[in-house]
């Protein structure tokens, strides 16, 4: 991890990877849900390629562009909220 201006070691939260993975288990089972029995039955139906390829490109620079941010915020600030 990079250090801050005053020196400390910015580590991540406790609760970080709990909630990273919680939200790609969420998104897996958002994706694969529409392929299983239980998805035909409820009338969904799967995303196209194309549609897909999207969402991973727009979560994917979203994410970049956050990350961008909060780099830009602790070196302006030296500090992190």
């Amino acid at each position: 991890m990079r250090g801050s201006a005053s020196g400390r070691k910015i580590r991540p939260s406790r609760p970080a990877l709990p909630v990273a993975l919680a939200a790609v288990a969420g998104s897996a089972l958002a994706i694969a849900l529409p392929a299983t029995g239980i998805g035909s039955s409820l009338g969904l139906a799967p995303p196209r390629s194309l549609a897909l390829a999207g969402i991973v490109i727009i979560t994917g620079a979203y994410l970049l562009a956050l990350q961008a941010g909060k780099t830009i915020y602790r070196r302006a600030s030296g500090r992190w909220l």
